[in-house]
């Protein structure tokens, strides 16, 4: 289950524009996973979405917001 809510969240990630500030603010509601949790806070997914390049500037229940800082 942890891989695919990761792709999941890269692959949104990915496809997504920064803003004014060169991050990206993605909501959970935003990742189609069946079940309904804190998936952000759970796997601790800040780790994997650090080792892909993204830093973490906050996390709330169901929001995350991150800045690219190194592509791959």
């Amino acid at each position: 289950m942890e891989n695919v809510i990761t792709l999941a969240i890269i692959e949104k990630l990915n496809h997504s524009h920064p803003d004014k500030d060169n991050c990206i603010i993605l909501n959970s509601f935003d990742i189609k996973i069946v079940n309904d949790f804190n998936f952000f806070e759970q796997y601790q997914l800040y780790i994997t979405l650090k080792a892909e390049g993204y830093e973490l500037r906050y996390m709330e229940k169901h929001t995350i917001k991150v800045k690219k800082i190194k592509d791959f």
